[in-house]
């Protein structure tokens, strides 16, 4: 992008509109996605280039259109308008932008794509292989069922190969937590510990109390200050072996390996205290609700993240700056 920019502001944004029918609506511009980028210009600079990557999808933009999760990503499969700001701020006084041209370079290929190559690839060898073993094997029954169990392998060694290639960014932009894919993992692997020796798994749900009002009252550009300020606290007081991920909008979960519910409680407490008193941007104060689950035998990973949330929403009702146990796991 070659730009010129004079103005108060220290920061330029760009946005790429995309447009999609699952949370677009033609009549309405503000509900096509605000893929954001914001970045400093220098004085002296005249051309910039970034990756297509370097893109999130604004906050604000997610929270008031109620974007489910798993439309929350950055898209560009129908960029409709791009659009150049000022950025975080919004100083008065004049603002000068010379856009002297753009360009886009390479090619973007969905994930799904490369998987479904992947798969077809895979798919010829098998068949090709299976035709060879018909030939050879003149139709033995022993020899079929080794064809069967080749067949089988085959297609653990397809899966196998396939999940060692997916590369999807784990981390959230804004906070520097994991985000849902990036704490995948951890669960998978509390999962397997619990059902193979035995290793307790909890998981604190937090959510910050009245987080709209925040935004509302000091713009979305401290709103973001606080998410980011909150993530960095409670990375500072949690243990390694922790995972702290940003579960959507101003939710964040904590997975807990090896840890029995009442030390969750503990951690959780603790940090409800911490945040509770500490001052963000322009001496702002917040605090926030947490929800504190374990994992019990003969029980799913949806099952935890639903006692864990449902303890949650008790701990805003009763008032919020609290933390609610969920109480009939420890029954069990």
């Amino acid at each position: 992008m070659w730009l010129e920019y004079q103005g108060p502001n220290d920061s330029v944004r760009i946005f790429l509109r995309n447009y999609n029918t699952r949370y677009s609506t033609p009549t309405d511009d503000t509900t096509t996605k605000y893929n954001q980028l914001e970045f400093t210009p220098v004085s002296d600079q005249r051309y910039y280039e970034f990756s297509i990557d370097d893109f999130f999808v604004a906050n604000w933009w997610l929270r008031e259109k109620n974007i489910p999760p798993q439309l929350s990503h950055p898209e560009y499969s129908n960029v409709v308008s791009f659009e150049l700001q000022t950025g975080s701020g919004h100083l008065p006084g004049e603002h000068h932008f010379v856009l002297r041209r753009v360009e886009l370079v390479g090619q973007r290929f969905d994930t799904a794509d490369w998987y479904l190559a992947i798969i077809v690839v895979w798919a010829v060898l098998i068949l090709s292989f299976l035709l060879y073993r018909v030939v050879e094997l003149n139709g033995e029954i022993r020899e079929r069922k080794q064809r069967e169990q080749e067949l089988i392998d085959v297609n653990l060694l397809l899966d196998s190969r396939a999940q060692k290639l997916e590369t999807k960014a784990k981390t959230d932009m804004l906070t520097g937590a994991f985000n849902r894919e990036g704490i995948e993992e951890a669960i998978k692997s509390g999962l397997w510990e619990w059902r193979r020796n035995g290793k307790p798994l909890s998981i604190v749900m937090m959510d910050i109390d009245h987080f709209k009002n925040v935004n509302d009252q000091y713009g979305h550009a401290v709103g973001d200050e606080v998410l980011a300020g909150i993530s960095a606290l409670v990375k500072h007081h949690i243990r390694d072996t922790d995972l702290f991920a940003r579960w959507g909008g101003e939710e964040f979960v904590l997975v807990c390996r090896d840890t029995q519910i009442q030390y969750a409680q503990y951690i959780a407490e603790k940090l409800c205290g911490i945040i509770a008193k500490h001052k963000f941007s322009r001496q702002l104060q917040v605090t926030a609700s947490f929800g504190v689950a374990t994992l019990t035998g003969g029980q799913s990973v949806e099952q935890l993240f639903k006692a864990a949330d449902d303890v949650l929403y008790q701990a805003k009702a009763a008032g919020r700056n609290r933390v609610v146990v969920n109480s009939e796991i420890n029954k069990r």
